[in-house]
């Protein structure tokens, strides 16, 4: 079998987006009549079809990606107790998740969603018990019971819809049934073509000694897609490279290994996606694993904490000699830990010695000196927040920190230093937005704008990226919106095109195009890995 080996490198990848409507805070379905009705994440309202449509396109690829849908209420006057069912193709998309919304009192008795059956969301209620014992809502605002997570399964059509079984229901303060209108949600899923799957591991602690076991994770591969739904991966195949059998598992994780002798062993994981002749099953991955002797003599080592801002665990810690570690964000927490040994024993209640250093500048250079006994296990530790000061705040923060932890044995100084970068994780590059017309051309009305950015990954580890793109006319209205999820590999640089469309409504004059990059949806409790991208164009009159 021949290997293949990832490596870090630049990448150039191509995206087209579909275009959303931005979603004004207080839309409701046009009418008097009261109403429950449904509205995603992204999306538009279809005032044909009196539904909320999303189409998730086939580039990049939807399988396996999160939206959310929120039900809401509309138009109710003196409601006491709502509820009902959901139901839509469980085949194309699979509910992972709820939480309550805000329409009523904290205090009222709520019943949550039975998921256990496929492609139903069963028996949500809510019964108003606290004084007055009801609640309105009117005119264009509304009131969200609840939002639902779904995540997409396979291509195709499916509309998530109120239940035809008759227990959907809204009943006043007098317990008398309300007459109400229910509108529906339509998703569209396109296929994209079809993928093999892709091999992927990582493995802690990242520099083990002799016979000390390993922990593989290959949770991070990716399964294969046959062209209509994914194709789970269902064998993981690991040749250890020493001598030893290739072990065949059933899981992706946890799965372990231990090197009786210190060297580098080119670990090869096979993962196997079965598919009926779409792509090729097969993808491998060869990673190098040095082992290290266990230390003798005088010895400190200086590493990092494995977690990283925003969410993320990285195996990168600097942990071994002169080892450096994972980027840090600015603001992040920096934990320092320093173990202690002689002849490989633990050394207990001994100072240690810690210094940083930030990057050099002009304005102000961090320092940090701090002393931490070791604990029972030899173990030393402080921690410090990289600052974010108000003024040159980019030079004095991004850019290379050093660390050195230094202890004196038995009047013997030793001492261990790692290095660390301090950037924006995802970074979305500074003047790279681009347009396709120039300021003294500009968009016609109905016309389409292509917009590309580039933005880059300085971590060690993949990042999953939300991507957001709105569009303002010259009043502030906004008149475009694109949604969408990529990971974005180290060391990686992707271009994104995106193509927009100016609707014949949009107010003529200077308009703004605004980029960010988040860790997922904020509406899931996403967070910014940086600052917002912006550009303008212009919007001709004629």
């Amino acid at each position: 079998m021949n290997t293949k080996k990832i490596a870090v490198s630049s990448l150039a990848a191509l995206i087209v987006l579909s275009v959303f409507a931005a979603l004004p805070n207080a839309f409701a379905p046009p009418g008097p009549t009261a109403c429950y009705y449904l509205v995603g994440s992204t999306g538009s309202w279809n005032p044909a079809t009196n539904r909320w449509e999303k189409t998730f396109p086939a580039s990049p690829n939807p399988i396996g990606l999160t939206f959310t849908v929120e039900w809401r209420i509309a138009n109710a006057t003196e409601v006491a107790t709502v509820g009902g069912t959901l139901e839509w193709n469980s085949t194309i998309l699979e509910c992972t998740a709820f939480a309550w919304g805000d329409f009523f009192d904290p205090s009222v008795l709520k019943f949550a969603p039975d998921l256990s059956v496929p492609g139903k969301a069963a028996g949500m209620g809510w019964t108003y018990t606290p004084d007055p014992g009801y609640k309105t809502v009117s005119g264009s605002n509304y009131g969200k019971l609840c939002t639902l997570t779904f995540k997409i399964l396979a291509a195709g059509e499916t509309t998530i819809y109120f239940d035809g079984a008759g227990d959907t229901d809204m009943i006043n303060k007098d317990g008398d049934s309300m007459t109400f209108n229910t509108y529906d949600m339509y998703v569209i899923v396109e296929a994209p073509a079809p993928s093999s799957p892709i091999a992927a591991f990582t493995w802690t602690p990242l520099l083990p000694e002799e016979s000390e076991t390993i922990t593989f994770d290959a949770r991070g591969s990716t399964d294969g897609y046959n062209g209509s739904k994914s194709c789970p991966i269902t064998d993981w195949y690991w040749d250890w490279n020493d001598g030893s059998p290739v072990e065949h598992t059933l899981i992706a994780y946890p799965v372990t290994h231990a090197y009786p002798i210190a060297g580098t062993y080119s670990v090869n994981l096979t993962v196997y996606a079965p598919d009926t002749g779409t792509y090729y099953p097969y993808d491998w991955v060869v990673w190098p694993v040095t082992v290290k002797a266990p230390s003798m003599g005088r010895f400190i080592d200086v590493y990092t904490q494995v977690y990283r801002h925003p969410g993320y665990t990285t195996p990168y810690t600097g942990e071994g000699l002169y080892e450096d570690a994972d980027a840090y964000a600015p603001q992040d927490m920096v934990i320092l830990y320093a173990d202690v040994k002689y002849n490989n024993w633990p050394i207990q209640n001994k100072p240690v010695i810690f210094a940083v250093k930030g990057p050099e500048n002009p304005y102000y250079n961090v320092t940090v000196e701090r002393l931490a006994f070791t604990n029972s296990t030899g173990t030393a530790t402080t921690s410090f927040r990289i600052d974010w000061p108000c003024e040159n705040s980019y030079d004095v923060v991004h850019g290379t920190w050093h660390v050195l932890a230094k202890v004196d044995i038995a009047e013997t100084w030793v001492n261990d230093t790692l290095n660390f970068e301090c950037e924006w994780i995802i970074e979305l590059k500074p003047g790279s937005l681009e347009f396709d017309k120039t300021l003294s051309e500009g968009y016609n009305h109905c016309e389409h704008i292509e917009i590309t950015f580039n933005v880059t990954n300085s971590g060690w580890i993949d990042r999953n990226v939300f991507f957001t793109i709105v569009l303002y006319d010259e009043l502030g209205v906004p008149f475009c919106e694109c949604v969408f999820d990529q990971v974005i590999h180290p060391g990686q640089t992707v271009v994104v095109y995106i193509d927009c469309h100016v609707p014949k409504w949009a107010y003529a004059g200077t308009a703004t195009a605004y980029i960010n990059a988040f860790s997922k949806d904020p509406w899931l409790c996403g967070v910014p890995y940086g600052p917002e991208l912006s550009g303008i164009f212009v919007i001709n009159a004629a």
